[in-house]
């Protein structure tokens, strides 16, 4: 998890930022009595609220990562989910998401919920294997990550 203690509020260019969004007519809306205690919580609103979330790991080359896709259940140690591949393509096998591992969780991205219109109804699982879902090593070898993006 990361440490908040820190965070920067308003944003360093919060500025420029609002006034871009005026000039654009955009409006985002903010969900209510949305809960930041845990991550169990975040996981669980940001699946209530859009169709896909982002899950952002740290890779072991020190850089974050970003997997897209719905949220298929909670567990105690983590979260399965079915991903969407970049090229829009639902993976049939769930991917295990241990809570440690999770570094920010994003929702109603423009990018995830394009991959999701263009992917349309998600497939069945392949539910075959004891490990399916539960193993990290299987989620690299499936599927490139989503590009990550450039924060403003």
């Amino acid at each position: 998890h990361r440490d908040l203690t820190e965070l920067e509020a308003p944003e360093e260019h919060a500025n420029f930022i609002t006034r871009a969004l005026e000039l654009r007519g955009v409006q985002i809306p903010r969900p209510q009595d949305f809960p930041l205690d845990d991550i169990v919580q975040v996981v669980q609103a940001a699946s209530g609220h859009a169709p896909v979330i982002g899950v952002h790991v740290d890779s072991e080359e020190e850089s974050e990562v970003c997997y897209i896709g719905r949220l298929l259940g909670l567990e105690d140690d983590g979260f399965n989910m079915q991903e969407v591949s970049p090229d829009a393509e639902w993976l049939t096998e769930p991917s295990f998401f241990a809570w440690s591992e999770v570094s920010t969780v994003s929702f109603r991205e423009p990018y995830g919920l394009a991959l999701a219109e263009v992917a349309g109804a998600a497939p069945a699982l392949k539910l075959d294997g004891p490990d399916v879902g539960r193993c990290i090593e299987h989620r690299a070898q499936r599927a490139a990550p989503a590009p990550r993006r450039a924060r403003a």
